[in-house]
C-alpha cells in the first residue's frame, strides 16, 4: 500500500465515521515528523480533532500522543515544564476524564474499556512528566500493576521510576492489595519525576507481565 493510498483510506474512514478511533490515531502517526509530516502538522491535526470531541472521549489521547512523539523525535530540554505544554496537558486531561472518570473507569464495553485504558496510561505518563503529580498519582492508583504494553512506558524501568518518584511502594506483599501511596519522607523526591527522559529504551519486556507492583 502506497503512502497516498494509506492516507486516502484513513480519510475515507473518518469521513464515514468522524470519530473513528483507529483512523484518527493512524492519521496522527502519518503526520508525525518521523513519517510524512512535521511537528506542526501533527499538533494541528490532534488539536483540530479534539476541538470537536465531547468530554470523556478516548480520542483525547491524541494530545499526549502528540507530545510524546514530539520529544521522542527531537530532544528539547525543559520541554515538559513549558507553561503552554503543562496547560495543554492539564486541560486535555480534564476533558478526557471529567468528574468521576478521573478516579474510576466509566467504560462499559470491551472496546471502550481498552481505549479508555490506553488513554489513561498516556495521560498518566505526560501528567508525571509535566510535574502534575497529584493528577498523575490518581491515574497510577487505577493503573496499578496493569500498565499498557509498550507505549507510553516503553520499558519497565521507566514505569518503575515514575511510580517511585510519585511516592508509591513498588513491592506490595500480596497481589490483592491496592497500590500503596507512601509518605514522601519514605519515597523519592517528587522532583525526581524528571527521570522521564526523551529517549527510547530498547527494553521490549511486556510491562503488563513484568511489573510487580499492585
Amino acid at each position: 500500500m502506497t503512502v497516498d493510498t494509506c492516507l486516502e483510506a484513513l480519510k475515507g474512514g473518518i469521513a464515514n465515521e468522524p470519530l473513528l478511533y483507529p483512523a484518527h490515531t493512524g492519521a496522527l502517526q502519518y503526520y508525525c515528523q518521523k513519517w510524512h509530516g512535521s511537528h506542526e502538522q501533527m499538533f494541528s491535526y490532534a488539536r483540530n480533532v479534539v476541538s470537536e470531541l465531547p468530554d470523556g472521549h478516548a480520542l483525547w489521547v491524541l494530545i499526549p500522543m502528540a507530545h510524546i512523539e514530539r520529544v521522542m523525535i527531537e530532544s528539547f530540554p525543559g520541554y515538559w515544564r513549558k507553561p503552554e505544554v503543562v496547560n495543554e496537558i492539564r486541560d486535555s486531561f480534564m476533558h478526557a476524564f471529567p468528574g468521576e472518570a478521573a478516579f474510576r473507569s466509566q467504560a462499559t464495553t470491551p472496546v471502550d474499556k481498552a481505549r479508555e485504558w490506553t488513554c489513561r496510561n498516556y495521560f498518566a505518563y505526560v501528567l508525571a512528566a509535566a510535574g502534575l503529580c497529584d493528577e498523575a498519582r490518581y491515574q497510577i492508583r487505577i493503573i496499578g500493576r496493569r500498565p499498557t504494553k509498550g507505549w507510553p512506558w516503553v520499558s519497565i524501568e521507566r514505569y518503575k521510576k515514575i511510580i517511585d518518584a510519585l511516592g508509591f511502594e513498588l513491592n506490595a506483599p500480596t497481589a490483592n492489595e491496592t497500590i500503596r501511596h507512601i509518605s514522601l519522607e519514605e519515597a523519592s523526591p517528587v522532583s525526581a519525576v524528571a527521570v522521564v527522559d526523551d529517549g527510547v529504551s530498547g527494553d521490549s519486556t511486556p510491562l503488563v507481565d513484568a511489573v510487580e507492583i499492585v
